[in-house]
């Protein structure tokens, strides 16, 4: 017997980020939203999350349930949400999205986790354009140093 795992649309997309229910609810009026290739006239339409092709405006949205983050907490920093004299793993977390010469290990090391995920894993992933751009900016600040010699 297979169990389906069956949610509302409108909170299929608002778990996923794309926007509160009553802006979910406007894009699908809208006709902006489609499911299995078939435009959804109806916010409260049952989609399988694990099965289900939603995309908005074209782009796919795909479910995950929960979202882990991996962290190697280095020596140093506290394990705590806030700290007034040292660096905490929320400071960490929060500078993920810098990228700089000294990136291209943190960059390399998530790289090598995403290749290594299942392709089923992979489609259900939303931050797979973040490590692109991440890859593609240390490019340009390696060539950059390149070019000045450094």
């Amino acid at each position: 017997m297979e169990v389906e795992f069956m949610i509302r649309l409108d909170k299929f997309l608002s778990e996923m980020g794309v926007g509160t229910r009553q802006e979910v609810k406007q894009y699908i009026r809208k006709g902006k939203v489609e499911v299995d290739g078939e435009i959804a006239k109806r916010p409260e339409l049952k989609v399988d999350e694990t099965k289900a092709n939603v995309t908005l405006d074209g782009e796919r949205i795909g479910y995950a349930s929960y979202v882990y983050y991996m962290l190697n907490k280095p020596s140093g920093v506290v394990s705590a949400t806030e700290d007034k004299r040292e660096k905490t793993v929320i400071d960490l977390i929060n500078s993920i999205g810098e990228v700089t010469a000294d990136s291209e290990t943190v960059i390399s090391s998530a790289r090598s986790q995403y290749d290594a995920l299942p392709d089923s894993t992979k489609a259900n992933g939303t931050n797979y354009d973040v490590l692109v751009a991440a890859e593609a900016s240390l490019a340009q600040i390696k060539a950059a140093g390149e070019q000045t010699g450094m």
